[in-house]
């Protein structure tokens, strides 16, 4: 796994474990299946940080249970969805004109609608 999970502000902001162990296990499979290893370009985020790339207010990236991962064709859009999804991941968005998919771990619990997987333009 490349990129790294923390804030890049340097705040100290870092994905929990339990996120962060889901995202190598992620990795390893993508490898398994033909892709190179992952590679975040966003995981944990503070709250200047995700206000500054445009982020949504409350977003999963505030709590470390979200990650950014940059794809680049469709057989590695494939991969990591269908690894994601094997791994009981069901928030998926995919931007399909940025090439990333946006993965996190949010509960009905924690205030996140429990099921979403769709494709933004």
């Amino acid at each position: 796994m490349r990129g790294n999970v923390d804030c890049p502000c340097g705040c100290g902001t870092k994905p929990t474990s339990t996120f962060l162990d889901l995202l190598i296990t992620i990795d390893k499979f993508v490898y398994i299946f033909g892709n190179t290893h992952i590679t975040i370009s966003s995981g944990a985020r503070c709250e200047k940080h995700n206000k500054e790339v445009g982020g949504l207010p409350g977003s999963a990236h505030l709590l470390g249970i979200a990650a950014d991962i940059p794809y680049n064709n469709d057989k590695e859009l494939f991969n990591l969805v269908n690894v994601a999804m094997s791994r009981n991941i069901v928030r998926i968005v995919i931007y399909k004109k940025r090439k990333f998919i946006h993965i996190d771990v949010a509960t009905q619990k924690m205030g996140f609608p429990e099921h979403i997987i769709k494709l933004e333009e």
